[in-house]
């Protein structure tokens, strides 16, 4: 018979709210739980993302980048990390080459907390 607590759930950080990019591109997370929302409109693109909390301050999902002026989706992977209460670094790359994102696209941001 073991004694003690043999494993304790981790508490999912609170990542909602407005984060600014190292580029200066706002986002805003809604979050319920393990799940993540981040909506984006620049332009005539429509980003939606999608993310669930992995452990150890990791959110993983995906982003489907929309251009509104000719409906061609394609598909980001996306990764947060993060690094304390206020920064937190994303990852971000090409799941396919639909539209005008190359397969080949990678790229890694710095976000700071605003709100």
């Amino acid at each position: 018979m073991l004694s003690g607590i043999v494993g304790k759930a981790q508490e999912v950080p609170d990542i909602s709210g407005l984060w600014k990019r190292n580029d200066g591109l706002m986002f805003k997370f809604s979050q319920n739980d393990k799940k993540v929302t981040v909506i984006l409109d620049v332009s005539t693109l429509h980003h939606v993302v999608t993310m669930t909390y992995k452990g150890n301050d990791i959110f993983k999902g995906t982003m489907d980048r929309r251009n509104t002026s000719n409906g061609c989706t394609t598909y980001l992977s996306w990764k947060v990390e993060l690094v304390s209460d206020t920064q937190m670094r994303l990852s971000e790359g090409a799941l396919d080459s639909n539209c005008d994102v190359p397969i080949s696209y990678k790229a890694d941001f710095v976000l700071t907390k605003q709100d």
